[in-house]
């Protein structure tokens, strides 16, 4: 079989076995804990020009969505950038959890096919 079939197996495996999800869900849960992020989104909002502005007006639902519309695509880049250090940096452990699950996995479908060869 071809190293395609082989990727393609693993990925349903894990997809199936519901790891992805937990890997995921570890990367999200990592992610909300990032103090980098967190610093940098307090940095952004407190130079905000519409959170400046908007404060005084003492209506929260314009202030956030005047501050989101400002911040949106600049903290979308941050935490992009903070994503990727989740997933590379091994102190998360999210990049050692996804190498495990799918050295694990090939293991097992090497071993099936194995056992179904005559």
């Amino acid at each position: 079989m071809s190293a395609a079939l082989d990727s393609q197996e693993v990925l349903k495996q894990i997809t199936d076995a519901g790891t992805f999800d937990k890997l995921r869900l570890k990367a999200l849960q990592e992610l909300k804990q990032h103090k980098g992020l967190r610093e940098k989104a307090e940095e952004l909002i407190s130079k905000s020009k519409a959170y400046k502005s908007a404060q005084d007006l003492g209506n929260r639902k314009k202030l956030f969505e005047s501050v989101r519309k400002e911040l949106e695509e600049r903290m979308l880049e941050e935490a992009t950038k903070a994503m990727w250090q989740v997933l590379t940096d091994e102190q998360y452990g999210v990049s050692t959890g996804i190498e495990g699950a799918v050295q694990e996995t090939l293991c097992k479908v090497w071993e099936e096919r194995q056992q179904q060869k005559p």
